[in-house]
C-alpha cells in the first residue's frame, strides 16, 4: 500500500472518531485531533498533554 493511502485511512478513522467525541476516551480523541491537525504548536501541545496522561500518576504522601 502506498503512504498516501495509509495516510487517507489513518485521517478517514481519526474524522471517524471526532464525529463521536462522546463515545470515545480523552486519549483517543486527543490521538484524533493529532491525526488531523496541520499546526505544529497544537501538536506539541497534544502530544504534551497525551505525555502527560499515560504518566502514572503519584500520590504524594505527608
Amino acid at each position: 500500500m502506498k503512504n498516501r493511502a495509509v495516510i487517507y485511512f489513518s485521517k478517514n478513522k481519526a474524522l471517524k472518531i471526532l464525529e463521536n467525541p462522546m463515545q470515545t476516551d480523552l486519549q483517543t480523541f486527543l490521538s484524533a485531533t493529532f491525526a488531523l491537525s496541520r499546526n505544529r504548536i497544537v501538536k506539541n501541545h497534544i502530544q504534551n498533554t497525551l505525555v502527560q496522561l499515560s504518566a502514572p500518576m503519584y500520590k504524594q504522601s505527608a
